[in-house]
């Protein structure tokens, strides 16, 4: 039941990620303006706004206009319940307010990428949040080896970093312009995940329970698959989509998720496999 209540919660937080990504950062928006309808801009009643439920029972459309809605709204809301349920899974073991944090800075993290999704650029606001966030998670953590975090961070944004040099490098020689390509948001968006991921290391029993004598190049080995699937993925989208600025936040989160479920569960099994 309580896992049922938290899932609820967490919905409800997606819907409200997304209704505020749409705010254009308006406080006054997010005050006294209600959620429209993207066509007929109908305001939207109270059982029209319950997340998942309303847009299956209204089977996708708007019931003024019958419009087809979005398919990302659903997805928002499904993913954001998933993602701070894996976060809370990770820090079950914390303190009330290490998990409070963690659940704020997951927060961020959401609502950056829904803001790359609808503007396709970076919350330079909500990034510096995150860091002042998890500045704060450090200052509480006293058991945490905050070098080894900061360090993992750094990897992140380091192997990020190179790749967007690439980028700019291909771009240079095929458009013939300068400092185009991906965007920088996207290097500075994985050096929050890279610090994530140091402090879920930390705080879980990865470490004790998995890799125990291949601790330095398990952390390799997930920064190393995280990038190479999330940067496939977004070269696909980018040939699918055809779209010219295409998000790509989401794609790190995504994958970010998806990796350390799988490195977590599986890792010894995979290291087995590859040489070192």
């Amino acid at each position: 039941m309580l896992i049922l209540l938290y899932a609820i919660i967490w919905l409800c937080m997606g819907s409200f990620l997304r209704y505020l990504a749409n705010c254009n950062h308006n406080f006054k928006d997010v005050l006294v303006v209600r959620s429209q309808c993207d066509h007929c801009h109908k305001v939207l009643k109270r059982y029209e706004l319950i997340p998942v439920f309303s847009w299956l029972i209204q089977k996708g459309k708007c019931n003024q206009c019958k419009s087809k809605l979005s398919t990302s709204y659903l997805i928002s809301e499904i993913w954001t319940a998933s993602f701070f349920m894996y976060l809370g899974s990770i820090f079950a073991g914390s303190t009330v307010a290490i998990q409070l944090l963690i659940a704020l800075i997951g927060c961020c993290l959401t609502y950056m990428a829904m803001i790359d999704i609808i503007k396709k650029e970076l919350s330079v606001i909500t990034y510096t949040l995150s860091l002042l966030l998890f500045f704060w998670l450090y200052y509480l953590s006293h058991s945490v080896d905050k070098l080894g975090v900061g360090i993992i961070g750094m990897y992140w944004f380091g192997l990020r970093f190179i790749i967007w040099l690439i980028g700019i490098l291909i771009h240079k020689v095929k458009y013939n312009t300068r400092w185009q390509g991906l965007g920088f948001g996207d290097v500075l968006f994985a050096g929050l995940l890279g610090l994530l991921f140091g402090l879920g290391l930390q705080h879980s029993t990865f470490q004790e329970l998995h890799v125990s004598s291949n601790y330095n190049y398990f952390i390799f080995l997930t920064l190393a698959l995280h990038m190479l699937a999330s940067s496939v993925c977004g070269i696909l989208g980018f040939l699918f989509l055809e779209d010219e600025k295409l998000a790509f936040i989401p794609y790190l989160l995504w994958w970010f998720v998806i990796m350390t479920i799988l490195l977590s569960n599986y890792s010894d099994t995979i290291l087995s496999l590859l040489p070192y």
